[in-house]
């Protein structure tokens, strides 16, 4: 969350959706290995990827062109 927090302080309009993406943090740990008896659902993983998405999106807007991929 530390990385959200200081996004949120460079650019404000990022912290709702840093919020709402906070819980992805899980998946770096979680459910690292497949086949493990936990595993996310493919609406849980359809629903991450969407967000992760999002916040992707919103970074890169808020770049100077000259530094986009």
């Amino acid at each position: 969350m530390e990385l959200g927090e200081a996004s949120s302080e460079l650019d404000p309009s990022l912290e709702a959706l840093l919020r709402c993406a906070a819980p992805l943090t899980e998946y770096a740990w979680k459910f690292r290995y497949a086949g493990l008896p936990e595993e996310p659902t493919a609406q849980e993983a359809e629903v991450a990827l969407g967000t992760a998405s999002q916040v992707y999106e919103a970074v890169l807007n808020g770049l100077p062109e000259e530094v986009r991929p």
